[in-house]
């Protein structure tokens, strides 16, 4: 699910791979796909790290990776089911402000197994 948003005239002066893409459709699919590792454009800052956040019971929620480019930050989690009964997940249940695009790898998590989470946001540094 991709949310079109205006893009400030600001983004246009330091374009990298990303920010360069034809629209702002395609901008947010390739952050999707530098996120699921297919390829890491130019331009974009990697962060490694490992935050759990509070989700719900029965499972554990926890950021992995971040991805930041000029006009775009995508955000790479991981959701395990540490109950023992399926969990299915609504992409919609992870947008909240200044969330663009939420996709999930597996909208069905068995009892003891894991799906990502890749979400992309407006680079709030850039105005």
């Amino acid at each position: 699910m991709i949310k079109e948003a205006a893009v400030p005239a600001s983004v246009a002066a330091k374009p990298g791979e990303i920010e360069r893409a034809a629209s702002y459709q395609q901008a947010i699919k390739k952050m999707i796909q530098a996120l699921a590792g297919e390829g890491l454009p130019e331009g974009l800052e990697v962060k490694k790290t490992w935050e759990e956040i509070r989700l719900w019971k029965g499972s554990r929620f926890a950021l992995e990776h971040v991805l930041t480019g000029h006009s775009l930050v995508g955000e790479q989690y991981r959701l395990f089911n540490v109950s023992d009964a399926p969990v299915r997940v609504a992409e919609q249940e992870f947008y909240k402000k200044g969330v663009l695009a939420v996709s999930v790898r597996d909208l069905t998590v068995e009892p003891g197994r894991s799906t990502q989470v890749f979400v992309v946001k407006r680079n709030e540094g850039v105005r």
